[in-house]
């Protein structure tokens, strides 16, 4: 639906992506770690007497996929405003999780709530710009930043295949600490190879000037439900 609740009618010019991990004991245990999918505007059906679209998936999960997987979408759009001035606006990332085999759905362990997050970015996905806004659910980053992701693809296309490029992970856990400490890592900088400029379209992120407007001691800032306090549950990846 649109903001105000009406239907859409037609899904031409919409961006969209499917991105799927698993198991939510936590993402990214098989290889690849993540599975990501372009909708393509003729796989899309609909929409039916209520609004809804259907879409079939063409990707394939590895073969040994065991367990509960999650799901999650990301929808972007260009509107032009009254004034004539054009802006691209997103949707919020639904997210689900499912069996791959037949096991009973396990849920993902909660971490952080997006309300926290939003205590500083703003409501929706304000200020949550480094995707563009278009992926703003912490449950659906989870999805893509797990243990087994690094920048190692756009370091090496945006300084060279034969540079020998040393790979910055960028699991969630640790790229949300060290952004948030910002300025006061003990050790600078803190370089991440993603989305940006030239060279091909990969340039550095350096973020070693990020001030925290807060208390970074404070961990219920962010986290929940005693989330980071030791042990840490069973069976998470290193």
């Amino acid at each position: 639906t649109n903001g105000d609740g009406t239907p859409v009618p037609s899904l031409a010019g919409y961006n969209m992506a499917l991105t799927t991990s698993g198991p939510t004991s936590d993402l990214g245990g098989f290889t690849p770690p993540f599975v990501r999918e372009t909708l393509a505007s003729a796989g899309i059906t609909g929409p039916d007497g209520e609004g809804n679209f259907g879409y079939t998936s063409t990707v394939t999960l590895p073969a040994d996929a065991a367990g509960t997987w999650r799901i999650g979408l990301e929808v972007r759009r260009t509107v032009t405003l009254s004034g004539g001035q054009s802006v691209t606006e997103a949707a919020q990332n639904p997210v689900a999780d499912f069996s791959v085999d037949g096991s009973p759905v396990e849920d993902r362990r909660v971490v952080v709530l997006q309300e926290n997050c939003s205590g500083c970015h703003g409501t929706f996905s304000v200020d949550f710009s480094v995707h563009g806004g278009s992926r703003n659910q912490v449950d659906y980053c989870v999805v893509c930043h797990n243990a087994n992701v690094t920048d190692f693809d756009r370091r090496r296309r945006a300084i060279g295949v034969g540079a020998d490029p040393v790979n910055e992970t960028i699991a969630m856990k640790h790229l949300i600490h060290k952004i948030h400490r910002g300025e006061e890592l003990e050790h600078h900088p803190y370089i991440v190879y993603g989305f940006g400029a030239a060279p091909a379209n990969f340039t550095a992120h350096d973020f070693a000037e990020v001030l925290f407007p807060g208390d970074l001691t404070d961990c219920g800032t962010c986290h929940t439900g005693g989330s980071e306090l030791l042990p840490l549950p069973s069976g998470l990846l290193p």
